[in-house]
This record gives structure tokens, sequence and C-alpha cells, in this order.
């Protein structure tokens, strides 16, 4: 009951859900050419992936991730050369298998089509399909139902002889076998030694040293740095001229409803559920009963009899408390019933779906319509942080050309968006964060690699994971550099160190496991599964590599640590035909199975319909 209550209060969405084949195909680069007409992207065979299905795809795409990432969405990423060639290549593969469909002659009745569309809950309306709700649904995504129709026609074709080809056989003795290796347990103790505190005892051999410097100059490479100047567009930080007292008003009148407080009121109830019952209408007994029994009662003896009688299992502990509630949040019965009550106290019983309720009305709450001056500061806020976020996308929109415009100089932007210009030190391209802390955006990392950027001219705005807006330039560029000797020194004898610590354990240890030599202290012992995460993934592995003897030993390294470890003992487990471990194992092999199946068909397939790509339809979804 109280679910119910909870999901009435949950604001409802409009979820359209798109059913997405499991492609496992191909690269596109081998298929450009320049024989498909100028309003085809490609052919597949003797069919056509037009520049419009193509252009609808990267839309529905684009939207989609826009909807994801919010203010995070970085327009270039959908014009890019690699999303719209993924993009292309999930319309080739669902052209071949559509072909492949007809081919074979696969068909899809029209009443098939109508019982998939009258499932989906986006078209329903009351629990029924309802042609209205659809067609309104499908024009707000600019297509007409014969169009829609025949797409899910096409795909319940494909998904057909997707069924088809994904069928596999999994031996039954192969899940057993698999499962008995997924659950085996190994019992292992180990050592582990510390390669820092060994390297820390180590002399310096500085011939060494200088000699390990220069066969591992790589390693000491110095990076790519930068120091940045940057200006940040920040929403919150936006300043707009202060709300006028009439708007203020204006804006109370319009939505005074809005902000008005419904009538509430608080109850309890007891749930006694309406299985045996054979009508709604007559009292059965135990309800006559219980509706005696609370006669003369007051509520602190309601809600005892509540914890022992109620049957809803979501309130029974709390005496069976609903809390406040308004009329649209209860079912209708009950509402009319506990809105009719004119003062608190124990009411007739009121019979639902959810079966028979005795309820008690604890408290009233009247409507209210708070008063001008009860809510004018918070409306005034609204009303800022809305000409904050117009101002925002103004400005967002403008940053483009006015860090082009201004070349390699960012006092114009900074005057516009009203933000100083912030400097950092000089760091490593990878290590460069905003003065804040922020971390920079991959695409912004990518930028700063640019020859643009070395000339130190203005990079092109990104949006920051918060939302804020960054435009950059580099005032400072140091190029990657091999270090001296005299540079690197200390760099160097820490890896020397650390080299030759790790060499000397691995060889100690290694002759401990050859000779068998006895151990009497060990650091740790457990049993070990395959998927354990305590002990690093790297020891874990090597432990089960090891043969099923106990007593046998292997050397590992991991991290800033050597392990010698040993097997005491593996316990095998015993598995049945009836395991549910197994059924679920066998589900996953199928999945497995068929997708293996389905990429060696679609191989052989592909060359029944030769693909060509039209290169040059391409460039006018990645030009800039």
């Amino acid at each position: 009951m109280l679910d119910a209550i909870r999901r009435r209060k949950r604001i409802a969405q409009i979820i359209l859900l798109i059913l997405i084949i499991p492609f496992a195909f191909f690269g596109v680069e081998r298929y450009f050419s320049t024989g498909p007409s100028r309003n085809e992207v490609a052919t597949v065979g003797d069919s056509a992936v037009t520049v419009a299905a193509l252009r609808d795809a990267l839309q529905r795409q684009s939207d989609r991730l826009r909807t994801q990432m919010g203010e995070a969405f970085d327009p270039k990423l959908v014009r890019s050369q690699a999303f719209v060639e993924e993009v292309l290549r999930q319309l080739l593969e669902r052209q071949i298998l559509l072909n492949e469909a007809q081919r074979l002659g696969l068909q899809v009745p029209q009443t098939v089509v109508q019982k998939t569309l009258a499932a989906i809950p986006v078209f329903q309306k009351d629990g029924r399909f309802d042609f209205a709700t659809y067609e309104a649904a499908l024009r707000a995504q600019g297509m007409t139902p014969a169009r829609f129709e025949a797409l899910v026609q096409e795909d319940l074709a494909i998904e057909k002889l997707l069924r088809s080809v994904r069928a596999a056989v999994v031996p039954p003795q192969n899940v057993l076998t698999l499962l008995r290796w997924q659950e085996e347990v190994r019992r292992v103790r180990w050592q582990r030694h510390s390669i820092d505190a060994v390297a820390a005892t180590l002399p310096v051999d500085e011939q060494a040293v200088e000699a390990f410097f220069q066969q591992h100059q790589d390693r000491f490479q110095k990076p790519d740095e930068a120091a940045l100047e940057y200006v940040v567009l920040d929403e919150k930080q936006l300043q707009v001229p202060p709300v006028p007292e009439e708007d203020v008003r204006k804006a109370f009148e319009a939505r005074k409803a809005a902000i008005a407080q419904p009538e509430k009121r608080r109850i309890r109830h007891i749930l006694i559920t309406a299985s045996n019952f054979d009508d709604g209408k007559t009292l059965p007994a135990e309800v006559t009963q219980l509706l005696a029994q609370l006669r003369g009662k007051d509520e602190v003896q309601f809600a005892e009899i509540a914890k022992n009688r109620s049957e809803d299992a979501a309130t029974r502990a709390q005496g069976g408390d609903l809390g406040w509630v308004t009329k649209e949040e209860l079912p209708p019965a009950l509402a009319e019933a506990v809105f009719a009550a004119k003062t608190p106290g124990l009411l007739d019983p009121v019979r639902t779906d959810f079966g028979w309720h005795l309820v008690w009305l604890s408290a009233i709450q009247p409507a209210q319509t708070p008063t001008f001056d009860a809510v004018a500061p918070q409306i005034r806020a609204a009303l800022q942080q809305e000409a904050r976020k117009r101002r925002f996308t103004e400005l967002a929109a403008e940053l483009p050309n006015l860090a082009f415009d201004a070349v390699d100089r960012l006092d114009p932007v900074a005057e516009k968006v009203g933000a100083p210009i912030e400097k950092t030190p000089l760091m490593p391209l990878d290590a460069l964060t905003l003065n804040d802390g922020t971390p920079l955006p991959a695409a912004l990392v990518a930028q700063l690699r640019s020859e643009n950027a070395r000339r130190g001219e203005n990079l092109d705005p990104v949006t920051l994971p918060d939302g804020r807006m960054v435009v950059v330039r580099v005032a400072r560029f140091e190029p990657a550099r091999p270090r001296t000797f005299a540079e690197a020194k200390a760099d160097a004898i820490a890896a020397w160190r650390r080299d030759h610590a790790q060499s000397q354990l691995v060889a100690s240890l290694a002759q401990q496991v050859e000779t068998n030599a006895s151990i009497t202290k060990w650091d740790g012992e457990k049993r070990l599964q395959r998927n354990d995460t305590t002990l690093p993934r790297t020891v874990v592995e090597a432990a089960f590599a090891l043969p099923r003897k106990p007593g046998v030993r292997n050397v590992v390294t991991s991290g800033d640590a050597v392990w010698l470890f040993e097997l005491v003992a593996v316990e095998t487990p015993v598995v049945t035909d009836n395991d549910a471990r197994a059924k679920s194992l066998a589900t996953q092999l199928h999945s497995l199975y068929g997708d293996v199946h389905y990429r060696a068909w679609l191989r052989t397939v592909e060359a029944r319909y030769p693909i060509q790509i039209r290169q040059e339809a391409l460039r006018e979804f990645t030009a800039e």
C-alpha cells in the first residue's frame, strides 16, 4: 500500500524504448568508393543506405548522448569521423540482416506487429493501447505510424533471423566442468617482501647508476610542460540585474496555483487483504470483529492493534502510519472517505483493490496559499537563477567566436563574461588542472598538444564536468626532452635501487622454491577463489596457475612487492545437473556461444552483399 502511494508521488516519465541489435560487425574503412548515387551514402548489395537515413540515425544518437551527458555534452563528438563511421556501421549491418531475412522469406504478420505495439507502455493510456497517444508520440519523433510500423516489422524479422543464428547447443558436461573450475577453492599461504624496504638498504654505486641511466634514458624523459591562462564561464558567478518588484509579483500571480499547498490529512490504517472475499460490499466477519474491537479506542491503541493485525507489511511496524497524504495520492475510494471526514477519529471501513481498510484520521491540514511576502524571496531567487541561465546560454553560444576573434588574447573573453584571467604554474600536460583542482577534460588535453596551442592561440571552449565552460591558451610551452644525468640523478638512483632490489628478491626467493627450503614463518594464509579481490590479481592468478599439488611454490612480482606463496590444499566443489549455479552458467554460455556463432555467420553472409561507401557523402556530417 505504501509503495503504491510513493509511486503516485513520483513524476511520470515517458521513455521511448529502442530495440538495439547487438552488432558484431566490421570496420567501414575498406568499403569506401565512388559507387553510390548522390542521395545514397552506401549500398549493401542491391539495397541502399540513404543520406537521409544516416542523418536521422545521427540525430537520434546525438539526442541520446545530449540527454545522457547534459551540460557536459560536446557537439564536436557527434561530428567526429569515428562517431559518424560507427553509426554508419550499425546501419550497414542492419541492412545486411534485413537483406538476408528477406532472402530467406522471413515474414512477420501484421497481427504480430500490432500485438508488439500494443505492449509498449509508452503507447498506453490507463493500461491499454491508445491510438491518440501512439500517434502523438510518433509525431514528436517526426515519424508517421506507417513508417514506424514498417521499421518494427523489419526489426521483428531481423530478431526472428537472429534467434536462429544465435541458437547454440552447450553440452551439460561443459557447463559442469566450467562450474567446477569457477568454484574451485585453493588454500594458499604467502610471504610478502617489500621492494622499497630492500631498496632502501642498498649502497649506491654511482658508476653503475650512471650506466643504468644511459641504458634507460627513455624512463627519465622530461615530459611536455605548459603554463596556462584561462577564463571560466560559470553560471553561478554571472552578474545579472536585480529583479524588479513588479516582475516578482507577476510571477507570484502566475505561480499561485502551483505553489498552493493542497489539503493534507494524516492517517493510519489497518489493511485486511481481500483475497478470500466474494464481493467488495458486505463486511467480512473479520473486519466486523476488528471494527468492534477498535470502537472506543484512541490513536495509540489503534496503532498497537495495527502492529499485530494489519497485513500491510510496509506500515505495520509503524502502527499503520501512512503519514501526510493528499487526496490524489490515495486510491479513489479511500481518498473519498478520508477527505469527507469532518473530524479526526475512527472512520468506517473502506474497500479498495488492496482489500479492506480500517482508518484512523489523525490530523487535518487545510489547503494553504502562501502570502506574497512569504514566498517573494524564493521567487526572486528563482527569477535571478533563470536570468543567469539565459545569460549563460547566450554567452556559451558567443564563446567560440569570442575565443577565435581574440586569437591569442583572453582579455576580451574575460571582459565579456565578467571573469578574471587565471594562470597555472608550469606543469606536465597530463598533470595540469585548473587552479581549483578541476581536471582538464580529455578533449582539452588533446588540444594542448596541437600546433595552435604551442603558438599560444586561444583553444576551442570546452565544457567541464560540472557544467562550466573554459577558454584556455598556452602561455608557455616546454617540449619534452631527455634529462641530463645531473637533472635525473635522484630519480635514477631510486630506479636503480628498485630494479636491483626486485632482482635480488626474485632470485633469492626463486632459490628457496628450487631447493624447497624450510619456511617457518608465513605472513598470511587464506582460502582463495578465482574472483578474490583481497590479494593482488597477479597473485591470485599465479596461485591458480600452480599444479594441483599441495606444497608446490612460486614467486610473483606485484606492484611494490615480491610474493612467495605455497599451495596448501585444493578443494574441488561438488556440482550436479540440477545445481542452480549450473543453470545460470548455462544461460551465460548460451549467450557467449551465440555471439561466436553470430560473428562467424555474419562474416559469411557479408560476402553475399557487397558494400560500397561514398566517402564524400560523409563529409557533410564531419565538416566543421
